[in-house]
C-alpha cells in the first residue's frame, strides 16, 4: 500500500502531467495537502486508506477557525 507523503507526491505529479496545472496552483495544492498531513493524528499518517470522514472534517474546522473556509 502507497504511503501518505508517496500518494501525495503522486498526486502532485498527476495535476503536473496529467491536468497541465500551472506550478502556482501545484504549490497550492501542496501547501494545502501539507497542511492536512500535518494536522493528522501521527497514527494516521501512514496511508490515505487510514484517513476518514471525521479527519477531513477536523481540517475544515480549523481552516474555518483561521477564517480560511
Amino acid at each position: 500500500m502507497m504511503g501518505l507523503d508517496a500518494a501525495t507526491d503522486a498526486f502532485l505529479d498527476h495535476l503536473a502531467a496529467e491536468r497541465g496545472l500551472a506550478r502556482n496552483s501545484i504549490l497550492a495544492y501542496a501547501r494545502d495537502l501539507a497542511a492536512f498531513n500535518a494536522g493528522l493524528p501521527a497514527a494516521r499518517r501512514r496511508t490515505v486508506a487510514q484517513i476518514d470522514g471525521a479527519d477531513i472534517r477536523r481540517h475544515l474546522r480549523a481552516m474555518t477557525d483561521h477564517g480560511l473556509a
